[in-house]
């Protein structure tokens, strides 16, 4: 029953014009970032950008999380990965978990962060999984990279301006 109506949510966003598709996809963004900030809250150690040295400049903060993290994470933790698993099963279900799994093993600074990211992992590796199979693979690798840069961009805001 939560499958059949997980899948025709999932069927009504991919039906979706790009322009729609990509501000669903940054909504989705945006709202799971707010459901998990308690994860924040869980452990004071808990550092959600731990690469982020306060010592450095806006411009090397915004190229590393706006243009580097997010094209290289699309690359490895969504493109490779699930082209990887589509090797080994056809079930999206398991695909999206196993890509968000390492998506969240890549923000290993502590568990809580994993955690956090393996959140954002399921979000960014469902909007790949139905741009690629609706608009291709390059479109699918484009608009996910400008989403997660998109996303990362607020959070650099706030880290830099605190």
């Amino acid at each position: 029953m939560l499958q059949q109506k997980i899948q025709i949510i999932l069927n009504w966003w991919s039906n979706q014009k790009t322009i729609p598709f990509t501000l669903i996809f940054i909504a989705l963004m945006y709202v799971s970032r707010i459901l998990l900030l308690p994860i924040y809250f869980l452990d004071d150690s808990v550092n959600l950008h731990p690469s982020f040295s306060l010592e450095k400049n806006f411009i090397e903060m915004f190229i590393t999380a706006c243009v580097l993290a997010p094209l290289l994470e699309t690359l490895l933790c969504q493109q490779f990965i699930i082209y990887l698993t589509e090797k080994f099963t056809t079930n999206k279900y398991l695909q999206v978990l196993f890509s968000a799994f390492i998506f969240g093993l890549s923000h290993w600074s502590s568990i809580m962060y994993i955690v956090f990211a393996f959140f954002q992992g399921i979000v960014l590796a469902t909007g790949f999984l139905l741009l690629k199979n609706t608009k291709g693979v390059k479109i699918a690798f484009v608009i996910t990279a400008i989403v997660h840069s998109i996303a990362n961009f607020a959070a650099t805001l706030l880290i830099y301006f605190d």
